[in-house]
């Protein structure tokens, strides 16, 4: 390997993120250590591999032309959200941005993924929602009890 490729594994492998690389046909060329917690794939098993081989959920084509598309921009797309599959099953929630590499041509020759599991912080967002509706709930039924409580006649005790 050249070294300008070792600093690059150097630098990808100390990411607090998931990094992978791919060639130009999208086959994983590089996976850093916490791409492989992350998906429970050891770098061997991702090489050579397709994202809609290993962790792609089977959403069918319009996620694969969507991922097309994206590639297609030539741009970075930060925060692109996505369902993912680790190797034992589990659906993580991912926020994904890519930055596609093109030859000067303008042909694509790679890609870097840059993924963040989010689930954590989704299952939260998903528990302050609750908690909101239970919030406006108890509201909603303290104030019926109270308008309630008015209409009631004044009993004789208290007369």
């Amino acid at each position: 390997m050249d070294q300008s490729f070792e600093t690059l594994k150097s630098i990808l492998d100390r990411m607090p993120v998931a990094c992978m690389l791919h060639d130009g046909q999208l086959r994983y060329t590089y996976w850093n250590p916490l791409a492989e917690k992350t998906f429970e794939y050891c770098f061997e098993e991702a090489k050579g591999k397709h994202p809609f081989d290993l962790i792609a959920l089977p959403a069918g084509e319009p996620a694969r032309d969507a991922f097309r598309a994206l590639i297609a921009e030539g741009g970075a797309q930060t925060k692109y959200p996505c369902e993912n599959q680790t190797k034992q099953g589990r659906i993580l929630a991912c926020e994904w941005s890519t930055t596609p590499f093109h030859d000067a041509a303008g042909g694509l020759v790679g890609l870097l993924s840059i993924c963040q599991d989010v689930s954590s912080r989704k299952r939260l967002e998903e528990q302050l929602q609750q908690a909101q509706k239970m919030e406006a709930m108890g509201l909603l039924v303290s104030g019926i009890a109270h308008d309630f409580n008015n209409l009631l006649p004044l009993s004789e005790a208290t007369r």
